[in-house]
């Protein structure tokens, strides 16, 4: 029985000493890991962690300024990369630098600092375990300074933006006052910085078409009417009558002088836009016309016939002969035409006006089918006055 109590005092004894060595040695564990814990901290009290890189730049156990100098030095996007805005052929380069993109070097290193630091005491240690053991990658942090994209930037709008001008013609004398029209152009420069932004912070190499918005005048170019005018004035204008009739009168000639007066320069609108029409005044044309008409102008003259009571036909006397008229309306239409197409030389047209009574006519076709009535007159002893009609009245029959 003493023994047996002996044996278990021994046993439990032992178990004592096992847990006291256990504890102890628990006790010295904690021991040194809180001064592990304790010195790690005290050693990288102001500095990043161990483990935290930035683009694969190891930035452990650095300072602030030691930091801002590595990430500067490793991190030369802002300074190097090209950004090309185009116009058409022109272009023109900056680096993200220059359109005022700079690394938040201060930023990227309060953003490594805080790696391991924030959380409870535990989720600390966790993360700056992770760190050590794995590394933590931290992107990059760029600040863009629109103010000085926008100064970079609005100098461009000073080659690239142009007024709207309309295009002029006008006749002044014997002067063709000519300007041709302009597009208008203006570039944007709020929305050029709105564009390229996305393209900075993600760090591309970019070749940009500027937002240029353009303007069209109504008119752009009126070289081709310009040219016409002074075409059209650079000879007098002819008129003349067919060959066959060159004996009757002209050419009649229109001076420069004359033709300018004449010429109207009008801007027409419509559906499809406008345009500058050449034209010119008719007033003096027609004047010319209807005095060219006087001249030339011959009425026809009818056949002269007598009626034979036996066949009771027509037998013809005298022949008729074809009348001529100036065609004015046509002959008008025909020089507006030929003078806009630049002709200096313009043939007017003629008619010819037929008879009412022709060489072929027939009693019936007149409408004479019998002697109608019949008077006698004696001649003899008439004063000159009758003598006078009577043969006037006697021409027209026979």
């Amino acid at each position: 029985m003493t023994n047996e109590i002996k044996n278990q005092n021994s046993s439990t004894f032992f178990l004592i000493q096992i847990l006291f060595a256990i504890l102890f040695g628990m006790l010295i564990f904690l021991i040194a890991a809180g001064i592990f814990i304790t010195s790690y901290q005290v050693k990288y009290d102001g500095r990043i962690f161990p483990g935290v890189m930035i683009n694969n730049i190891d930035l452990s156990g650095l300072g602030f300024e030691e930091a801002s100098q590595v990430i500067q030095e490793g991190l030369d996007y802002s300074s190097k990369t090209s950004i090309t805005l185009t116009d058409g052929n022109k272009s023109w380069g900056f680096t993200p630098l220059d359109l005022g993109l700079f690394l938040d070097s201060e930023g990227i290193y309060l953003k490594a600092f805080e790696v391991g630091r924030n959380g409870s005491w535990l989720e600390k240690l966790k993360d700056q375990y992770r760190s050590y053991r794995y590394e933590v990658n931290i992107s990059p942090q760029y600040v863009l300074d629109e103010r000085l994209a926008l100064l970079r930037i609005a100098p461009l709008s000073e080659e690239i933006d142009r007024d709207l001008l309309e295009a002029s013609l006008s006749l002044i004398g014997n002067n063709i006052n000519m300007q041709n029209g302009q597009i208008g152009r203006f570039l944007d420069v709020h929305q050029t910085v709105s564009q390229i932004e996305p393209y900075l912070h993600n760090q591309e190499t970019i070749s940009l078409e500027l937002p240029i918005t353009e303007y069209l005048p109504a008119i752009l170019d009126v070289t081709e009417q310009a040219e016409k005018i002074e075409q059209i004035l650079s000879q007098d204008l002819y008129l003349s009558l067919p060959s066959q009739y060159a004996d009757v009168g002209g050419p009649w000639v229109i001076d420069q002088e004359e033709i300018i007066s004449m010429l109207t320069v009008e801007l027409s609108t419509d559906d499809d836009g406008s345009e500058y029409s050449i034209g010119l005044d008719d007033t003096y044309l027609l004047y010319l016309l209807n005095e060219i008409a006087k001249e030339f102008d011959v009425k026809p003259v009818n056949s002269r016939f007598y009626f034979d009571d036996d066949t009771r036909e027509l037998v013809l006397v005298a022949s008729s002969v074809d009348g001529r008229e100036l065609n004015i309306e046509l002959s008008l239409e025909k020089i507006l035409t030929d003078v806009l197409n630049q002709s200096h030389s313009v043939e007017l047209l003629v008619d010819i006006v037929s008879p009412d009574a022709t060489n072929s006519s027939t009693a019936a076709d007149l409408g004479i089918t019998e002697l109608v009535s019949a008077q006698t007159s004696y001649f003899y002893g008439s004063s000159a006055g009758r003598i006078q009609n009577v043969t006037a009245a006697a021409s027209k029959f026979y």
